[in-house]
């Protein structure tokens, strides 16, 4: 039986749009659990085979899934769809539950967005607020009613940045709400500060050293060049993530996954286009400097060269240009 990473690679040879393929490999409950490992901070010393167990899977809310012959190992749980009639619509990528058992088994309510785009026209970290935000304020009626206010759930939205800036590649930023005082001297802490964690996942180069842990992983999902049987290698060898013999074959057939792959193309292109500009540019200059040295000074062209102290490696190209 096909794997839906398997399915979703091979689909996304096809042309599956970018974020479709995105959002169905992260709802994967084996790179979720990897996901929380690092940037959950309540499972970071736990397994991650365990980690996956603890992922809730409800059936309150019936989700179509993208491989109808297979929902078992999906987050099909929750509605992503938050509608509020004065708020308007919010559209969560991935949303799910999960129960850790730490001392006292603690709920957590967890979104993970794929974001491509790291500088659209508004601050990326106010509209994870505003999701964040969300996710507390509609576990009313759900998660607590009436004024139970201390049985409102700790809330995570982890934002996966395919495509950040180079200077921002490889790393992973968290923000939470904490009390500090002004005035006096509190020795007992005040509970109930901390319900909103939001982290971002910048994804990089994934033979850079800061490439580690759920970092490789991504990149090697969404950033990699590597060819699919090396990848297919690291994502069994290095995290455990199983791949049968069906997907084995169907692997051999998936294009890169990325549209950030072709993205870092085009910058690579564009650069490599200014960098030939420049050198054609200062060719140019080389090439007036020698014939006005020749037309001022009465030199030929070799005493020109020499004089300007060109290279004697480059003397022959510029004197064909000369010729021309």
């Amino acid at each position: 039986m096909k794997t839906s990473v398997a399915c979703t690679i091979e689909n996304n040879a096809d042309h599956i749009s970018y974020d479709a393929v995105c959002k169905q490999l992260l709802s994967e409950k084996s790179i979720l659990a990897w996901i929380m490992k690092y940037c959950v901070s309540e499972c970071r010393e736990m397994a991650v085979e365990d980690i996956a167990r603890c992922i809730e899977a409800s059936p309150s809310v019936s989700v179509t899934p993208v491989f109808p012959d297979e929902n078992t190992t999906l987050i099909n749980g929750m509605n992503t769809v938050n509608t509020s009639r004065d708020e308007g619509t919010v559209v969560f990528d991935i949303l799910f539950a999960a129960m850790i058992p730490l001392p006292k088994p603690m709920r957590l309510i967890i979104n993970v967005e794929a974001q491509a785009d790291f500088s659209p026209h508004y601050p990326l970290s106010s509209r994870a607020e505003y999701y964040s935000a969300r996710l507390i304020s509609s576990q009313k009626g759900r998660e607590f009613t009436n004024s139970h206010y201390g049985d409102i759930k700790k809330v995570y939205t982890i934002w996966i940045c395919t495509d950040p800036p180079e200077y921002r590649e490889n790393t992973i930023g968290r923000t939470t709400t904490a009390m500090r005082y002004r005035f006096g001297r509190v020795d007992k802490l005040i509970k109930g500060y901390g319900l909103q964690r939001t982290v971002f996942v910048l994804l990089g180069d994934e033979e850079e050293k800061e490439a580690e842990g759920v970092l490789r992983l991504l990149d090697v999902l969404f950033r990699s060049e590597k060819g699919i049987e090396e990848r297919k290698r690291i994502l069994e060898e290095e995290f455990d993530i199983v791949m049968n013999e069906d997907m084995e074959m169907e692997v051999r057939h998936m294009c890169n996954l990325s549209k950030g792959v072709e993205n870092r193309g085009i910058r690579k292109g564009i650069i490599q286009g200014r960098e030939e500009g420049r050198e054609e540019g200062r060719e140019e200059e080389k090439l007036d400097s020698i014939r006005n040295v020749m037309d001022t000074l009465g030199l030929t062209m070799e005493q020109a060269m020499q004089a300007l102290k060109i290279p004697k490696s480059e003397q022959e190209k510029y004197a064909q240009l000369l010729m021309q």
